[in-house]
């Protein structure tokens, strides 16, 4: 979970990561709309800067684990990640 809200280091984020395969046939986590709100909100108080915002994404972008609640945010996702 604290992937998607991204409420801890990235560093943390991707050690807790490598203990998941990256190829899951159930998804382990959904991205919600609040979710992308909370972390875009981050980043405009400053909370968060953009090179964090888009390595957070990329994480997120290569996780097969990961769904998104809407093909929007996926969209979204792919264009943070890939700027």
């Amino acid at each position: 979970m604290d992937l998607v809200s991204f409420t801890s280091d990235l560093a943390k984020l991707k050690c807790a990561l490598a203990l998941y395969p990256w190829d899951s046939d159930q998804p382990l986590l959904t991205l919600s709309k609040a979710n992308m709100i909370s972390v875009v909100n981050k980043c405009i108080e400053g909370n968060v800067n953009y090179i964090q915002l888009e390595e957070w994404a990329n994480i997120i972008e290569c996780r097969e684990d990961i769904v998104f609640e809407s093909d929007y945010l996926e969209q979204l996702i792919f264009d943070l990640a890939n700027p």
